[in-house]
């Protein structure tokens, strides 16, 4: 659509913000066109307004309830969340909706990356990290806005020292969800670790703001606080 150039250009830059208010516009001169609604959610997502993200997802389907990336957006959102019966509701519809064997081809997927996950977290536990490492990969290929699964691999390729892995992995989970508080709290360690003591207070800050009763986030700023380091 005509004016996406200019919104991807303030995407690029970081401005989310501006980006966010285009779209808006956007939708307000064309409310019928769902994936304007598609992508304002996942830009909604990454500045951390995953409620407000779910509401126009769910917005874009009362235009169009057949709209089925909203709908996928909205299981993995839900899932995230642990609200699997909402997720339910949702992955019911689309099997109404879709043919059978895109069905069977989503739920094939599915089954695939548990796989995948179950077997890397075997070879995890008993320390083959080269295998996990790859199990996790081909999980991510095969279901990628799945934040637990970065999640996993990014404590990994901290685990062995792949400190540029692990945060571009932790970055990417919180991405997916930025309310992921244990995947904050690690990146916030790896800033810490690097001596970017301002970015990994910043980071536990986050936290808890999402959850002021975080144990681990409070106990590591009072840390910061008591020796003055921040």
């Amino acid at each position: 659509m005509k004016g996406t150039e200019n919104i991807d250009k303030f995407l690029e830059k970081g401005d989310y913000d501006t980006a966010i208010k285009l779209l808006k516009k956007q939708i307000t001169d064309h409310p019928d066109y769902p994936d304007l609604y598609n992508k304002l959610a996942i830009y909604l997502l990454i500045m951390g307004k995953m409620d407000e993200a779910i509401k126009v997802l769910l917005s874009s389907l009362k235009f169009n309830p057949e709209y089925l990336d909203a709908r996928l957006n909205l299981i993995l959102i839900y899932i995230e969340q642990k609200k699997f019966e909402e997720a339910k509701n949702h992955l019911i519809y689309m099997k109404d909706k879709l043919e059978t064997s895109d069905f069977k081809n989503l739920l094939k997927r599915m089954a695939e990356c548990k796989t995948f996950v179950d077997q890397a977290d075997i070879h995890e536990e008993i320390g083959m990290y080269n295998e996990a490492i790859d199990e996790y990969i081909m999980a991510i290929d095969i279901m990628p806005n799945f934040a637990d699964i970065h999640f996993k691999l990014a404590k990994i390729y901290a685990e062995i020292g792949a400190y540029d892995f692990a945060f571009k992995a932790f970055s990417r989970a919180l991405q997916i969800n930025p309310k992921f508080e244990k995947a904050r709290i690690q990146r916030g360690i790896l800033y810490y670790k690097r001596g970017m003591i301002k970015a990994a207070s910043e980071e536990w800050k986050m936290v808890l703001k999402y959850n002021p009763d975080s144990k681990k986030a409070n106990s590591f700023l009072k840390i910061l606080n008591d020796s003055k380091i921040e």
